[in-house]
């Protein structure tokens, strides 16, 4: 797919790939714009409880409980979201697959893989229950590397250390060529995070919101997971500063983001499906592919990919 200049040009945007610091960075230098926002680390919600005019908000920190009010509450707490758990009661479904996630530097790779058809590249490789992404960080000379694989249910944890023996011995069992396989073994420790799903995305109810993973999780089968969090904050923005009242700001976001969230889940699952094809069915599904060419295989993507934010009511943008 032609993601580079020319999808730059239909899209009016180029399609970014970087270090999820970087975002957190640009994200952060964007807030220290607004003196009014005050950010509070190292501060765990605890409990909200709601009435009709405002939320009351119990954090903690290491030293003590914080009690606060406000206006409203947006929940952006990820796939574990407490305030979701604890507002709406519900609970994320684990989909049967394990990412592995590591890095390799671009110095460890074999000659073939340090070339401008990888480094301005985002490669994926597909196998029967099985995928493997790859892509560059130019900045920081590094590869991003995810293998897609199936595993046992287990809580996320950051510092969970996968095995590399177990993420080898796996790809041994695939018909990965050659260069996979050296990127494979440039990967020098790995990470082990289980993925997880929101069956059905919650939105709001009262004066409580949610956004991005809290909301709609979905794995990274299209790589919309960041995205749609984006999206969503952008549509929340733009309501919350015509609306006086956020409730009636947050019902209306709802409304527009409904359709959009749910058609990005079909389209997650779909892909997901089509990725980890058996054979012979994943031989026809190469050829197709081939057949189709890149630039129709993006085309099937410009709702994805085109959107701008929308809140006249078309839900359709």
């Amino acid at each position: 797919m032609p993601l580079g200049p020319g999808g730059a040009a239909r899209y009016g945007a180029p399609y970014w790939v970087l270090h999820r610091a970087e975002l957190q960075s640009a994200l952060l230098a964007r807030l220290r714009d607004f003196p009014q926002i005050e950010l509070r680390l190292e501060t765990a919600f605890e409990r909200v409880e709601t009435t009709p005019a405002e939320v009351n908000i119990v954090c903690r920190t290491a030293a003590q409980r914080i009690h606060l009010q406000a206006a409203a509450l947006i929940g952006a707490d990820g796939v574990w979201s407490r305030l979701r758990e604890q507002v709406f009661r519900t609970h994320a479904a684990f989909t049967g697959y394990v990412a592995w996630r590591g890095m390799a530097t671009t110095d460890a790779l074999p000659s073939s893989l340090r070339g401008d058809s990888v480094m301005n590249s985002v490669m994926t490789w597909l196998d029967s229950g099985a995928h493997l992404v790859a892509y560059p960080m130019r900045e920081r000379g590094l590869l991003n590397v995810v293998a897609i694989l199936p595993g046992a249910e287990t809580r996320p944890d950051p510092n969970d250390a996968g095995d590399p023996d177990a993420v080898s011995f796996y790809i041994e069992s695939l018909r990965w060529t050659n260069d996979v396989r050296a990127i494979i073994a440039a990967v020098p420790s790995w990470t082990k995070w289980p993925l997880f799903k929101m069956p059905f995305a919650e939105f709001t109810q009262g004066r409580v919101a949610l956004i991005g993973d809290a909301s709609h999780a979905m794995p990274p089968f299209a790589a919309q997971g960041a995205a749609m969090a984006i999206e969503d904050a952008a549509m929340l923005a733009a309501l919350l500063s015509q609306h006086d009242d956020p409730s009636q700001a947050f019902r209306r976001y709802a409304e527009l983001r409904r359709a959009r969230v749910a058609r990005v889940q079909r389209v997650t699952a779909q892909s997901g499906g089509i990725f980890h094809l058996p054979e012979p069915v994943a031989t026809a599904r190469d050829l197709t592919m081939k057949l189709l060419g890149g630039a129709r295989l993006m085309a099937q993507r410009d709702w994805l990919y085109g959107w701008r934010p929308d809140i006249s009511g078309n839900t359709d943008q």
